[in-house]
């Protein structure tokens, strides 16, 4: 499984693609910081997502093809990056709202047999089974720093710029 972006919602995905019972994900993100986070929390692999080659790198990544990317991000250049990297079959799923357009010639989805799809939320049943796993101990810990109230603009500030690895909580 791909996974393309590992900003604090990406992690998560990267650590409980495990927890979950798979061999784990491949992560892709244009941060060396957050690629090596993303190693840190389980990744079999991290990708330059900026790279000419990421498409390549990412598809190599799987030996027996990559079916599966989710897609965090959700940008034009993102989008691109995980349905070029699919194996025949693949799905590409879109979590991320950064937003843009695609545009593909229609006959490569069917001759390629890719499904994608959106996901905006997961289903009540899906949080259970989060849930049974979190109270199991089975998912890792990720990235989390706890900020004062009063570093409210701080924190905004790295978030917009791309420097927040994991998650920041700004607490009273």
């Amino acid at each position: 499984m791909g996974i393309i972006g590992a900003g604090g919602v990406g992690l998560m995905a990267v650590s409980l693609a495990k927890a979950l019972g798979g061999a784990g994900a491949i992560a892709a993100d244009i941060s060396e910081s957050k690629r090596q986070a993303a190693l840190k929390a389980g990744a079999i692999a991290a990708i330059d997502a900026s790279a000419p080659d990421a498409a390549t790198k990412l598809a190599a990544a799987a030996p027996d093809g990559l079916l599966a990317v989710i897609d965090f991000v959700g940008s034009p250049q993102t989008a691109k990056l995980g349905i070029s990297a699919m194996a025949r079959g693949g799905r590409y799923i879109l979590v991320g709202l950064y937003g843009g357009e695609l545009s593909y010639p229609l006959p490569f989805f069917p001759m390629r047999a890719l499904t994608v799809q959106g996901s905006y939320t997961g289903s009540l049943d899906e949080l259970k089974e989060l849930m049974t796993l979190a109270r199991r101990g089975a998912v890792p810990d990720f990235p989390l720093r706890m900020h004062r109230l009063t570093e409210v603009n701080d924190v905004l500030s790295s978030l917009r710029a791309g420097m927040v690895v994991g998650r920041s909580v700004v607490s009273p």
